[in-house]
């Protein structure tokens, strides 16, 4: 949870999560150490692949069984970015 707060708070990945009805889910707040190092950006080349586990229940308070209808995220900056969007079912 430390290491997306940390890329959440240096603008380099955006990420937001609707329920079913599309209404915004607001995120909890995740300190971070103010003097955290940020490494350079990644070289991704075309067909690779980018692994960001999200710990969902750090960040948002889901309530089980609610269809959520999409959680989007989006890595980069201004240069290049990334994007993704997933359906889930919280258990």
């Amino acid at each position: 949870a430390y290491d997306v707060a940390a890329l959440l708070s240096f603008h380099f990945l955006e990420m937001k999560l609707f329920t079913e009805d599309g209404a915004l889910v607001e995120t909890n707040p995740i300190r971070t150490r103010a003097d955290h190092i940020v490494e350079l950006p990644l070289d991704l080349k075309p067909g690779s692949e980018l692994r960001i586990p999200i710990p969902l229940d750090e960040f948002y308070d889901l309530d089980s069984g609610l269809n959520y209808y999409a959680l989007e995220l989006t890595y980069g900056d201004n240069n290049l970015t990334v994007s993704a969007r997933s359906h889930f079912q919280y258990p």
